[in-house]
């Protein structure tokens, strides 16, 4: 199997569970990447990616999975 396969069937919501995150109803939530007082993490359903303005960290779901080890 390949990324692009992965990516196809891997969704970014299955990983953030993976890691007991969920967003909350906009699709935002606390990064985990930085201290957070207020979601600044942004998760896209349609592209099944994430953008944290606060940190800057962003991309998609195999670059979450990545960015934890």
């Amino acid at each position: 199997m390949e990324i692009r396969d992965i990516k196809t069937y891997l969704s970014i919501f299955t990983v953030l569970h993976s890691y007991n995150l969920k967003p909350n109803k906009n699709n935002m939530l606390k990064c985990p990447s930085h201290y957070d007082k207020s979601p600044s993490l942004k998760v896209y359903t349609d592209t099944h990616t994430f953008n944290s303005f606060g940190c800057g960290k962003a991309g998609e779901q195999i670059e979450w999975l990545y960015s934890k080890q």
